[in-house]
């Protein structure tokens, strides 16, 4: 029986990877006969709408939880705080009239906008948070996402694994002493804005506190988790998930394939190289990977490479390097990735999910060369699974040498596919909008 038509609210931030997991996920709504209106930063509505969803831009959701100060005294200290208290009331005033304006029937959250929830929350209107990360709930066998340790069940395996969670609860304590301290001399901090808010809209923000120890992936218990990810993706855990919340699976849609213009020479294995969508922030160490990747495929003999770099001047660079090698590979900026990702023999990544789950789903084996966030726990993930292999230490000996394992072993395409068919059976079952059916009628979902 066809369920009723229902309203569904996005707030997604400023970072255009997580519009482009949740994508996905308004799409299938979409499909089944709902409504989905995007609410997200000013400079990003543009682009969402160009998408073909419905958006409205809010000034307050760029992500920039502190007041710019401008020098320190004590005056300046106590105009801060007053300014963190007028801001967190305009906030909520807003976010009110918000929600009695399209009044939805569930509230779908970015992990990183969950701080506004308090502003938002209207009577009879429940609310969940879609991680586009994996989980990142504790586990004796599961590390942090932030690390690319590859668990294993023994001993040392788990010492190890205990071990990196200590590392991120040592970094978490720093964040929180240097709000601390930040308080007492600045009169506000990252987490000012966020207590402000709870403040006045009446919000018992300690009591619904759930947040593990990595401050910009928020967590509270009063709103599930959904897991943008197969479950079957993740590692194996010792225990159960008590919390509320579900795995939804990849929700990734692969665009029709399109014959690219233009390819390098020859006949021989393709490889796509893309490491990721920021690299203007990590510039120097980005060209660094690039170049190896070339000297390492000119290596191989008759192998071709495309690079797609996020970066015109990355290309610039990496053209004139190229050139003085081979025809062989061609380096372009922004190019339509499912186009190259359909004909290549294996696809070089940082790590991040959509670039994962759209590998996956394109039947590729991946090399994963992390370099933050999700990306080293996703790589961990590629390596467990047996979809590819990491390389931490990406010099053209070790690109090279991993290059060729994966090119010359079959195993590696045979666990993507078998990955694919669990990622195609999610969407089979519409497991996602089931569960997200099933949230605006007021039922918990469970792992």
């Amino acid at each position: 029986m066809k369920t009723c038509f229902l309203k569904f609210a996005f707030f997604v931030d400023n970072h255009i990877s997580h519009f482009h997991a949740l994508k996905g996920v308004a799409g299938r709504l979409i499909k089944a006969g709902h409504e989905v209106h995007f609410f997200c930063p000013e400079d990003l509505s543009g682009k969402i709408t160009e998408e073909g969803f419905f958006c409205t831009g809010v000034n307050f959701l760029n992500g920039d939880l502190q007041i710019q100060r401008k020098g320190w005294n004590l005056y300046t200290a106590a105009a801060v705080k007053k300014s963190v208290n007028d801001k967190a009331a305009y906030i909520y005033t807003l976010g009110q009239k918000i929600m009695a304006d399209y009044h939805p029937d569930l509230i779908v959250f970015d992990p990183f906008l969950l701080h506004y929830w308090p502003a938002f929350k209207l009577e009879g209107v429940d609310a969940v948070s879609v991680s586009t990360k994996p989980l990142f709930t504790k586990d004796r066998l599961v590390p942090p996402y932030t690390s690319p340790l590859i668990p294993e069940d023994t001993i040392t395996g788990r010492f190890l694994v205990q071990l990196e969670w200590c590392k991120n609860h040592i970094k978490y304590l720093r964040y929180r002493l240097r709000c601390v301290i930040n308080e007492l001399i600045y009169g506000e901090s990252h987490r000012s804005l966020m207590h402000a808010i709870a403040k006045h809209s009446g919000y018992n923000l300690s009591e619904d506190w759930f947040t593990r120890p990595l401050f910009y992936d928020m967590r509270l218990k009063s709103v599930p988790e959904l897991v943008l990810h197969a479950a079957e993706m993740d590692f194996p855990r010792s225990g159960s998930l008590a919390s509320a919340g579900s795995f939804i699976g990849p929700c990734t849609d692969l665009p029709p394939f399109i014959m690219p213009d233009h390819l390098p020479a020859g006949d021989g294995p393709l490889i796509w190289i893309n490491l990721g969508t920021v690299a203007k922030q990590r510039k120097g160490l980005t060209l660094h990977y690039y170049r190896a990747l070339i000297e390492a495929v000119y290596e191989i003999s008759g192998c071709r490479a495309v690079i797609a770099t996020a970066d015109k001047s990355i290309t610039r660079e990496l053209s004139v390097y190229s050139d003085k090698y081979s025809d062989r590979i061609l380096v372009k900026t922004w190019t339509v990735r499912a186009s190259y990702l359909h004909i290549a023999d294996l696809v070089v990544t940082h790590g991040g999910s959509n670039s994962v789950k759209e590998a996956v789903l394109a039947g590729k084996p991946m090399l994963a060369i992390p370099h933050s966030a999700d990306q080293p726990g996703m790589a961990a993930r590629i390596v467990f699974h047996g979809l590819g292999k990491i390389c931490l230490q990406p010099n053209k000996k070790n690109l090279k040498k991993v290059l060729l394992e994966l090119l010359e072993n079959d195993c590696y395409k045979k666990s993507v596919s078998e990955m694919r068919s669990t990622f195609l059976r999610y969407d089979d079952e519409d497991i996602c909008v089931k569960v997200l059916e099933n949230a605006a009628k007021g039922i918990v979902p469970s792992f």
